[in-house]
């Protein structure tokens, strides 16, 4: 793990792989251990659960730095523009059913 941050309906990653992983096995450790983790020490009155699925996308390492900074302003970020409507903006043509 890189970075990680986030707002009341998202999280943002940026994660490096060892050859040996896939995507599909490290976002399962992550959701599990910290569901377990976040259950464990009674975070929220309710069971929290992560909702299924889940959206990656690969980046150049000449944009790591960029992308750490985008991670880490989250909150102000998303002041101006709701994880929706960007990522309306970034996949125009897979993200046209949501709200």
């Amino acid at each position: 793990m890189d970075i990680i941050n986030g707002v009341e309906d998202h999280i943002h990653c940026l994660i490096r792989l060892k050859t040996t992983q896939t995507v599909a096995e490290v976002i399962q450790l992550i959701k599990g251990e910290s569901s377990h983790w976040i259950n464990k020490n009674i975070i929220f009155v309710e069971p929290f659960q992560w909702q299924e699925g889940y959206g990656v996308f690969s980046i150049n390492r000449d944009d790591v730095m960029n992308v750490r900074k985008y991670i880490y302003n989250q909150v102000e970020h998303h002041k101006e523009m709701s994880y929706t409507v960007e990522l309306k903006k970034l996949v125009p043509r897979r993200t046209q059913d949501l709200p």
